[in-house]
C-alpha cells in the first residue's frame, strides 16, 4: 500500500485561484483610486494657492515634477514676503526631482537588462555587469530621495505656515506620519492666507496679500 498517495496535496483549484486574483485586483483598484483622488485634491489645492498668490505657471501644479517647482515657489514667496529671506527652494526641488527621475530611469534600465538576461536574451556576463552597474544609480537614488523628502517637508511647512500658521506643526507631523492625510491638509489650506501677514509693530493686519515680487 502506498501511503504517499493518501496524503493531502496542497493545491489550489481554479475557483480559489480566481478568488485570490479577484481580491488582489480589487485591493489594487481601491489603492489606485485613492491615489488618484489624493493627487487630484492635492494638485487642485496647490494650483488654487499658487494662482491666488500670483505665482506664474500655476498650472504646473498638475504635473508631477512641475508641482515641485510650484510648491517651492510658494515656500520661497512666503520666506521673501513674510520672513524677509531670499531662498531658492523651487530651484532645489526642481533639480532634485529631475535628478531623481534620471536615476530611477537608469536603475530601471539595468533591472530590465537583468530580466532580459534571465530570459536568455543576454549572456550571463552582461547579467553580472548590469547587476553591479545598477547598484550605483540605485544607491544614489536613495540618497537623492531622502534629501528630496527633507526639502519637500520643509516646503510643506512653509505652505502650512502661510495658510494656517496655528495648525502648521500639526499638519506637518500628521502629514509625515499619515501621508494619506496630506491632500486633505492642502484642501484645508486652499483658501487661507492667514500667515501671509508681514509682522510689523503697531501696524494693522493686512486685509489682502502683500505685493508679489514678479520673480515668482
Amino acid at each position: 500500500m502506498n501511503y504517499y498517495n493518501e496524503l493531502p496535496v496542497n493545491t489550489l483549484d481554479e475557483e480559489t485561484l480566481m478568488m485570490f486574483v479577484g481580491i488582489y485586483l480589487t485591493i489594487l483598484g481601491v489603492v489606485l483610486v485613492c491615489c488618484l483622488v489624493g493627487w487630484i485634491i492635492r494638485s487642485l489645492s496647490l494650483h488654487s494657492i499658487a494662482k491666488r498668490r500670483g505665482i506664474r505657471h500655476a498650472w504646473l501644479a498638475w504635473i508631477p515634477v512641475g508641482s515641485r517647482w510650484i510648491l517651492g515657489s510658494v515656500a520661497d514667496q512666503y520666506q521673501h514676503l513674510v520672513q524677509g529671506k531670499v531662498t531658492s527652494r523651487r530651484k532645489i526641488m526642481l533639480i532634485l526631482g529631475a535628478v531623481s527621475m534620471v536615476l530611477s530611469t537608469v536603475a530601471y534600465g539595468f533591472s530590465f537588462a537583468q530580466v532580459f538576461a534571465g530570459m536568455g536574451v543576454l549572456p550571463v556576463e552582461q547579467v553580472e555587469t548590469a547587476a553591479l552597474a545598477g547598484v550605483i544609480p540605485s544607491m544614489l537614488g536613495m540618497v537623492v530621495g531622502i534629501v528630496t523628502l527633507v526639502f519637500y517637508h520643509i516646503c510643506n511647512y512653509d505652505l502650512y505656515r502661510s495658510c494656517r500658521p496655528n495648525g502648521a506643526t500639526a499638519f506637518l507631523v500628521l502629514g509625515i506620519i499619515f501621508a494619506v492625510c496630506e491632500p486633505f491638509f492642502y484642501l484645508a489650506c486652499r483658501k487661507k492666507d492667514l500667515g501671509m501677514v508681514v509682522p510689523q509693530a503697531e501696524m494693522p493686519a493686512y486685509t489682502e496679500l502683500p505685493k508679489v515680487d514678479p520673480e515668482f
